[in-house]
């Protein structure tokens, strides 16, 4: 009786084999999979751009809210790095450039710092131009929304009464992502 066909690769056949599965293995590993690819573009940043405005305005007593966004948290996302600009215009109607007033930036109820009234002298009726800006990252986790408001405030309320040319703009940018 003649001996058994010896495996291929002799006796070390078997080790040979397995170094074939492991590199198929390996392979496998280092190729992307749909799952793989998909958890990926899940991590990249959600970025989203609103804006808010109103017009005609009048100021009234105290910090009001004239231009307000809401961003939506996106399901999933843990941080929004946020950055927002105000800008408003009031004509001062009464007491001819002898008050003012200023703005600033609510992100999620935390105030910027206030921002003065830059004035633009018209023929009878003094212009209040405001630009504020703010800046911020904050923790999303279990919120489905974030509010970000432009506020104004007059230090004399009757100087700026409604008018056609009075408004206020709010652009808010926004990126969320997974921290």
């Amino acid at each position: 009786m003649a001996d058994p066909t010896p495996a291929p690769g002799g006796d070390i056949g078997a080790i040979l084999e397995e170094f074939r599965k492991l590199r198929r293995e390996v392979a496998d590993l280092k190729t992307s999979t749909g799952t793989q690819r998909a958890q990926a573009v899940k991590r990249l940043p959600f970025q989203d751009f609103q804006v808010g405005q109103a017009s005609p305005i009048g100021l009234a007593t105290g910090w009001n809210s004239y231009a307000v966004v809401t961003l939506l948290v996106p399901e999933d996302r843990t941080r929004l790095q946020v950055l927002a600009i105000g800008t408003a215009a009031v004509l001062d109607q009464t007491s001819g450039g002898l008050t003012t007033s200023y703005g600033r930036v609510l992100i999620d109820g935390v105030a910027s710092r206030q921002f003065p009234a830059a004035k633009d002298a018209g023929a009878t009726l003094v212009n209040n131009v405001i630009t504020a800006t703010s800046a911020a990252v904050v923790d999303v986790t279990g919120k489905t929304s974030i509010s970000v408001a432009f506020q104004l405030q007059p230090l004399n309320p009757a100087a700026f009464p409604s008018h056609s040319q009075n408004f206020a703009q709010l652009a808010v940018i926004g990126s969320f992502t997974i921290a």
